[in-house]
Formats: structure tokens, sequence, C-alpha cells
């Protein structure tokens, strides 16, 4: 991954602009931490894909403005979302990983940071998991996919049928590499922030990590307060929503040629536990 000279001629960051680190990249975007004169910043430069899935660049710099002020998430210094070009501050931390999530005292936070965000005035588009689902299965067009995208059209109508809960703002993808502990937690990486359903943000965090039922159990106490059956019932509903449009997601990757060999194997036992044929 390299960044153009004119591109960086262009960013409006004062004195000479340094490549420090090439991050690693995803399908739909690079990333690079730059510094300037007078600051660290994180570049993010769009792929065709990120337009192609239908990505809103605009309405994740509204969003970032929001949470921000909050003191939630990173400062944006400059977006130009007809380009995919976003800048952002560097927060100096650590990124979690799945042993940080087993450490109670950081779940209580997490529950704190999520308590935080969902209180927030609603931002960005709804966040429609069926919607995206049916991007990724028309990009992919196998039956793998197709089957995916309508488990997950049912899975999402029961969720909505289950119990009813105020739409709020969510992160979406508050996975552990999206959080950063720098002496307060932050989320990153907001490109799929919108108004969603509460518990599909903890689903992300309990599902993706396959966490075991003692922090499931921590977090939503942190988060809630008290629980009961239902509220893990709703949960549950939401990790399998949750691990069906992740598996959709990398098989989407793999197909795109840019699956690293975890995610083809990660690929192979989900397909194997949802069921899904042909992964």
């Amino acid at each position: 991954m390299t960044i153009d000279k004119a591109l960086l001629d262009d960013l409006p960051l004062t004195g000479p602009v340094n490549v420090v680190e090439a991050f690693s990249g995803g399908p739909a975007s690079d990333s690079y931490l730059l510094e300037s004169s007078d600051r660290r910043v994180v570049l993010r430069i769009d792929k065709p894909l990120a337009n192609a899935i239908g990505l809103d660049r605009k309405a994740e710099a509204d969003v970032l403005i929001a949470v921000e002020a909050a003191g939630i998430g990173p400062q944006v210094v400059w977006a130009d979302p007809a380009r995919g070009i976003l800048i952002t501050e560097y927060l100096e931390g650590d990124a979690w990983d799945r042993h940080d999530l087993l450490v109670e005292s950081n779940l209580e936070r997490l529950g704190g940071l999520f308590r935080k965000l969902h209180a927030l005035a609603p931002a960005g588009p709804e966040f429609r998991v069926a919607d995206w689902a049916e991007r990724y299965a028309q990009r992919l067009q196998t039956k793998p996919g197709r089957v995916l995208a309508e488990r997950i059209k049912h899975l999402d109508h029961c969720l909505k049928e289950e119990r009813p809960v105020p739409a709020v703002l969510c992160h979406n993808d508050p996975v552990a590499r999206n959080i950063v502990d720098s002496r307060a937690l932050h989320f990153i990486d907001w490109e799929y922030a919108g108004v969603g359903d509460p518990y599909f943000d903890l689903a992300v965090v309990t599902a993706h990590h396959e966490l075991p039922e003692k922090a499931v159990d921590a977090l939503l106490e942190s988060y809630l307060g008290s629980f009961d059956a239902a509220d893990y019932a709703r949960l549950a509903l939401a990790a399998e929503l949750y691990d069906c449009l992740h598996l959709l997601w990398l098989i989407l990757v793999i197909a795109a040629g840019q699956g690293t060999p975890a995610e083809v194997a990660r690929s192979h036992d989900m397909g194997a536990r949802l069921g899904v044929a042909g992964v």
C-alpha cells in the first residue's frame, strides 16, 4: 500500500507530511498513520468496494462529529466523501483484543461506553441489517449468499417482533479492534454507524468474540443494570443475526480474493455451525 505524493501534498495538514505506518488494509479501504508538524492523524482512502456496497461516507462524517463531541470517538480533521477520503485524529492508546473482553472491569467500562453512545441523539441513516445482507448477496450471486440473505431477513423480522426496543445511535461494528483504550474508551471505525437496535451492538461483541456465558452476563449487567430471560433471549437472537451477516461478509471478502487464511478457516467453521452448505 502506497500513497500518491500529489495526494499527500493536497491534504490540509501543516508542514511536511510523513507516512509513519500503513495499517492492515481491508477490502473497502486502506488506512495510514500520518505525521505532520503538529499532529498525528489517520488517513483512510476508499477502494471501489466501499461505493459498490453503499457505504455512506457523508453520513459517517456527520456521526463522527456527534460522537467526538460526546468524547467517545475521534475528531474529524478533514473529510471529502466524494473522493472517499477521511482524516481523523490518531487516538494514542491500545486497541483491544478478545483477551481484554474477558476482564470483568473492562466489560463494566464497555457497558458504560455503550450506555453513553446509545443515549446520544439519533444520527446517521437507519441501519437495516437485511438491506446490508441483500447488497452483499446481490454482489455475490451465489446460493450460500442467497440462503444467508433470506435467513437474515427472517431473523431481523423476528428480532423486531420479539420485544420492540427504541432505536438508538449504534456503532454496529464494535469488535475489539475498534475499541481503543486511551485512558478513556473510544470507538473507532464508524462506517456502519446509524440508528438501530442496541442489542445488535452488544451481540457484535459477544458473538464475534465467542464470549463465554460469564462474560456475556457481565456485559449485560453493566449495560442494563439488571437483566432477565427476555433480555438474554433478545441478545441470543441478535447474536445469530450478526453471525449470519458476518459469515456473508466473509464470503464476500474471500470471493474478492482478499480473505486471509484465518478468515477462510473461520468461514468454514461458521458455515458448518450455521448449517450453510457450500461455504
